[in-house]
């Protein structure tokens, strides 16, 4: 991939494949991610991705298999993007949180993590933040 329109043909090609959402793709890091829900296991999974790729017309390397866990918090006090923006922020900083997507309206805050983060951790960033963490959603 050497552009966003490189990135944009890899991103369509990956989210034809059934079950696969998230899909994202960086020309930058020559990358795509995926999130997979399906039934296939990791070798067909993988020649599924490569066929898709090739046939797009780029060079499928090799697929890595991440164990991403999410955990969704109730969070109080976010009035707006800024405040979203701020809870985000400090929630990315913790070790093992990839990402943080907070919404202001429904004071969710989706964490994506690539290993477990105790709920204190988690309580304790959004509190020196300024906000009220108010647990974990089942």
């Amino acid at each position: 991939m050497m552009c966003e329109n490189c990135e944009s043909h890899v991103k369509k090609a990956l989210a034809e494949i059934d079950h696969v959402t998230d899909v994202s793709a960086s020309h930058k890091t020559h990358t795509a991610s995926f999130t997979y829900s399906g039934s296939l296991d990791f070798k067909n999974l993988q020649a599924e991705v490569e066929a898709r790729i090739n046939k797009a017309g780029y060079q499928f390397i090799k697929l890595i298999k991440e164990h991403k866990m999410e955990k969704r918090l109730t969070v109080e006090g976010m009035k707006c993007p800024h405040c979203e923006a701020h809870v985000k922020e400090a929630l990315e900083k913790i070790p093992g949180v990839t990402q943080a997507v907070a919404d202001h309206t429904q004071n969710l805050v989706t964490v994506t993590m690539s290993q477990d983060v105790a709920e204190d951790v988690l309580k304790e960033s959004v509190t020196q933040a300024g906000y009220i963490f108010k647990g974990i959603q089942a």
